[in-house]
């Protein structure tokens, strides 16, 4: 656990939430020696997760490569996932009417949705969807058609590489999502450093006690960071692990934007 004070991080924070894209996956590669800092942190009693752009598919191999355990905020903010039990910890409602009409206008050659209420999946018809009255936490659905996602489209579309889609809604915000993974962890927020490289991710580093920005950040997220921190050898997490061994200072690793 670490503290930030006069010159270096001691007891205070006990978990780093790191976006994934431009943060820690660089140039279309994880480094090696990201997997090696994740190591070091969580030594130092500083745990590790996401809080990504990323659906289930597309964040689990990151998961998986550095060891994952706790929960990961998806979806920017829409979902909330534990990878070691294979539960959807936290979703925000989909809209039903919106999904009714996103359905019809957009994908009307699909016969059915896969809709899950956060512990079992049923399939809808497009009939039977308008009569549907549970919570709507997680949608998919099966295309043997492409489907294009559109910039006008109120939810984001991922696809598991083949013919199975999932919508998650636009308005979601990683901050939300941080406060939901840190009710699930019971974690008072002053104990979470945040990690983020763009726009998507403001909410988060605002939400978080120690919001930090990399060194190739968008300016606006730089605008409201608590501070930037450098790049070394491709990746932001060298620098806080050394910190986090109380081998350099908060200074070195931390520039103010």
């Amino acid at each position: 656990m670490w503290k930030r004070s006069q010159g270096v991080l001691k007891v205070q924070y006990s978990l780093l939430v790191s976006d994934i894209d431009g943060t820690l996956y660089l140039r279309g590669k994880l480094a090696p020696s990201v997997c090696a800092s994740v190591d070091v942190l969580k030594k130092c009693g500083c745990e590790v997760t996401f809080a990504t752009g990323r659906n289930i598919w597309e964040a689990q191999p990151f998961v998986e490569a550095l060891g994952i355990t706790l929960p990961v905020v998806l979806a920017s903010g829409a979902q909330v996932y534990n990878y070691a039990r294979g539960h959807l910890l936290y979703a925000q409602d989909m809209d039903m009417a919106l999904i009714l009409e996103f359905w019809k206008q957009y994908i009307p050659n699909v016969k059915y949705l896969c809709i899950s209420d956060g512990t079992r999946c049923v399939n809808v018809s497009a009939n039977d969807l308008e009569h549907f009255r549970g919570p709507v936490k997680r949608l998919t659905f099966t295309s043997e058609a492409p489907v294009v996602e559109k910039q006008d489209w109120p939810f984001w579309l991922f696809c598991d590489g083949e013919s199975t889609y999932e919508l998650t809604p636009k308005r979601a915000d990683k901050g939300h999502g941080l406060q939901m993974l840190a009710g699930l962890l019971g974690k008072d927020m002053q104990s979470i450093i945040a990690l983020g490289n763009d726009q998507n991710d403001i909410t988060l580093l605002k939400t978080a006690g120690l919001g930090l920005a990399v060194e190739t950040a968008h300016p606006a997220l730089k605008a409201v960071s608590d501070g930037v921190v450098p790049v070394v050898d491709g990746i932001p997490l060298y620098l806080l692990e050394q910190c986090a061994c109380g081998k350099i200072p908060w200074e070195r690793i931390v520039s103010q934007s």
